[in-house]
């Protein structure tokens, strides 16, 4: 534990960055850094509820920590409400972020020296009874089922780190929040050689030129939905009888023989004013003799900048946002929990989340070996067991 704060104080100055979080109290007997220092903490350590984490403040090592006492799970819950600058949360996120970049996080990029970033949406905290004005609504079997969404922005391979997420609005489209999210990546991050992997729920003329755009190259899978575009590329393939290719890969455990199509500078949208590459692959699992799934991809990606058995694989990694994302951030992280359901709390909410996430991946890939085989629940219940039994007491004004 004294090695986790020691690396918060001196590499990332979690307590400064905290201190730039205001909220709308009038009286603050407790400071808002300190009530901000206990959820980052609480996620550290994966408190599952807000009663719980008020129950933990009641300690003198937490307390100690946080830098203030008398912090309820009331008191975590109105000020986490009425935070004015939320932005300042996305910004401590970023801060952590750039200085893992500049500290050669990523020299040699993330995957095959590229910066692979992936986007995907999911949904969060549907209800029949709990509800905010910023909820959407569906009616249902029974009456209205109220719930949010909200796109994650990954790093997908080496150091997979969320870099951002975007809360979808009532009424509005994926793709629409998407625009915003990959505007603020680029201004936010300089990083060089980008591959931006978008679901297939994305296909917008729109975003895929904001992407090229800013300089990056993106890859959008086919759904077995889109029947137009998957016959438009056959019937392409078909027309100039493209001879088919092949390799072989390795998907998880699976070992595959793929044969491919691979055709580049071909119009695709009538909006998009920019060629594209099309490739459909074909994977038959090797030990079992089994066909899989037909794989299609569209592609700013040029034949000459990087190969198709390359892009297979490059395209492959979008599942790390599921399995190395969402996943864990539901399962260990309680991402579907609503600890606080108010539009203010769920914003700042999600932040200090992926800010402990980050902080704790960070920790235990860049600065620790002690845990390197251990899950990161595992390493939670090994710092809060720590914290709390330790000889000394920790601070985060210790050197």
């Amino acid at each position: 534990m004294r090695q986790l704060i020691n690396y918060l104080v001196k590499v990332y100055n979690l307590k400064e960055l905290a201190l730039k979080v205001r909220d709308s109290r009038t009286r603050r007997i407790i400071p808002t850094a300190s009530v901000i220092l206990s959820w980052i903490f609480g996620f550290i350590f994966r408190i599952p509820s807000t009663e719980e984490l008020g129950r933990l403040l009641d300690k003198p090592r937490f307390q100690k920590l946080v830098g203030s006492r008398h912090i309820s799970a009331d008191v975590l819950a109105r000020v986490i409400s009425r935070i004015i600058n939320p932005e300042s949360l996305r910004g401590i996120l970023h801060a952590i972020i750039r200085r893992a970049w500049e500290n050669k996080c990523w020299l040699a990029g993330s995957w095959a020296g590229w910066m692979v970033i992936a986007i995907d949406g999911t949904e969060l905290f549907s209800s029949t009874k709990r509800h905010c004005p910023a909820c959407s609504k569906r009616c249902i079997k029974g009456g209205t089922q109220y719930y949010h969404r909200a796109l994650l922005a990954k790093i997908v391979g080496e150091v997979p780190l969320p870099l951002d997420f975007e809360l979808i609005n009532s009424g509005e489209g994926e793709k629409t929040a998407a625009l915003r999210l990959v505007l603020r990546l680029a201004r936010t991050f300089k990083f060089k050689r980008v591959i931006l992997i978008v679901d297939a729920g994305f296909h917008s003329p729109e975003l895929m030129k904001l992407i090229a755009k800013v300089g990056w190259y993106w890859i959008l899978p086919l759904k077995n939905e889109d029947l137009l575009l998957s016959r438009a590329i056959k019937a392409h393939f078909d027309a100039y009888k493209s001879p088919p290719k092949s390799f072989k890969g390795k998907a998880g455990k699976r070992h595959l023989y793929v044969t491919y199509r691979d055709a580049q500078y071909l119009p695709f949208w009538e909006n998009l004013d920019q060629p594209v590459r099309i490739l459909s692959f074909n994977e038959t699992n090797v030990q079992t003799g089994e066909t899989l799934e037909n794989l299609e991809f569209v592609t700013n990606i040029p034949m000459e900048v990087m190969g198709a058995p390359t892009l297979w694989k490059c395209a492959h990694k979008r599942w790390d946002i599921e399995n190395q994302g969402f996943h864990m951030l539901k399962h260990t992280w309680n991402l579907t929990h609503s600890y606080v359901h108010h539009p203010c709390a769920i914003y700042a909410l999600i932040a200090c989340m992926l800010i402990a996430y980050s902080l704790l991946i960070l920790f235990v890939e860049r600065r620790t070996r002690r845990y390197s085989d251990k899950p990161l629940r595992s390493v939670s219940l090994d710092l809060l067991s720590d914290l709390l039994y330790a000889p000394s007491p920790f601070t985060l004004d210790s050197s």
